[in-house]
């Protein structure tokens, strides 16, 4: 079925911390600012078997600066994230955060995130997308999209074909096919496939028209 967008579980963008539960690996945001019994919301599935476990969710490959990058797009959450490796990689420089966030990492000390990187390119095809994102230290994704992100772009996950459907659903300006977390196509660089190729490797050239 599709999941709803509609409002999305916002964070009060004053002093803030997150925290991951140590049994499941799943990361949440904690008022430190007024806290309130329940004030809490579900920022991250930080690996992929939990993303496996958890509905509304669904990975790609996509491209920022030409560089390709696994994604994972998570209804549930609340923040985006991109990885230390990838982080590294990308021009953008980092700007800093209005407020400091903190997170707690299972069998890891606390971690304060001060910066943000802002306006990254993100590429579906011919399409542009922007993201902020927080820097974070995780190896299994890239980038982390989330439902502040979807609802911003008018983004419905169909859970059931696994696709990210842009604007109207029954009109749609484009439709982006992933996969089920767990079950990702493998790709390989230009580089790689040129040297296989060079080692007598076959190579295909294919075009794929999208029917939907």
């Amino acid at each position: 079925g599709f999941s709803s967008l509609g409002v999305p579980l916002r964070a009060t963008p004053t002093r803030s911390a997150l925290r991951v539960d140590a049994d499941t690996q799943e990361s949440v945001v904690e008022l430190l600012a007024d806290k309130k019994p329940g004030a809490s919301g579900r920022v991250f599935a930080i690996t992929e078997d939990h993303a496996t476990k958890t509905s509304g969710t669904i990975t790609g490959t996509l491209f920022i600066y030409g560089h390709a990058v696994f994604v994972l797009f998570d209804t549930g959450a609340t923040h985006s994230v991109i990885s230390f490796v990838f982080a590294s990689r990308v021009t953008t420089t980092p700007t800093l955060l209005d407020h400091v966030l903190c997170i707690s990492m299972p069998m890891q000390d606390s971690v304060r995130i001060n910066h943000v990187y802002r306006n990254l390119p993100m590429q579906f095809d011919d399409k542009i997308r922007a993201i902020n994102a927080l820097p974070l230290d995780m190896c299994e994704f890239d980038i982390i999209l989330v439902m502040d992100w979807l609802t911003e772009h008018h983004a419905t996950i169909d859970c059931h074909s696994y696709r990210v459907i842009f604007g109207d659903i029954l009109a749609p300006e484009f439709i982006y096919h992933g996969s089920l977390p767990g079950k990702s196509m493998p790709i390989i660089s230009a580089l790689q496939a040129r040297t296989l190729l060079s080692h007598g490797c076959e190579g295909f050239l294919a075009t794929i028209h999208d029917t939907t």
